[in-house]
């Protein structure tokens, strides 16, 4: 350390032209050659970040489009082929009381009046969606 401490002394000492430059003057080079440097590795750079920026721009576009236009379809697929699975036998899973079983099975074509209903209140929801889409 001792010989940084003498070099640093000799230069803070140093006469020039009946000039004495204190240790002011080099910490303003050391940030002018560091701000000169910074700035040139900016120039430098800023050309490539602005294609990544253009680039990242680009795909976030279509990828809102992409999913714009594949949502709807997706839905009604889903939503057409829930309606045409077989999803099995969840009676056993369901705990309904016996007088709700006893009232849904009094109901002549209970399974398609309930398929029916869900078809137009799901109808409905989408106008919902749809109509405040619209508006906003």
């Amino acid at each position: 350390m001792g010989y940084f401490a003498e070099f640093w002394d000799s230069i803070v000492s140093t006469i020039v032209g009946g000039t004495t430059y204190t240790v002011e003057f080099f910490e303003n080079i050391g940030n002018a050659v560091a701000g000169a440097l910074v700035m040139s590795l900016l120039q430098i750079a800023h050309p490539f970040v602005d294609i990544v920026l253009g680039i990242q721009y680009i795909f976030s576009g279509l990828f809102v489009l992409l999913t714009n236009l594949f949502v709807l379809p997706l839905f009604l697929y889903n939503f057409i082929i829930s309606f045409i699975q077989d999803f099995g036998d969840y009676s056993s899973s369901l705990s309904w009381s016996s007088n709700i079983t006893g009232v849904l099975s009094v109901i002549p074509f209970w399974p398609v009046i309930s398929a029916f209903i869900s078809i137009l209140l799901l109808i409905s929801i989408l106008f919902f969606v749809f109509k405040v889409i619209r508006s906003s």
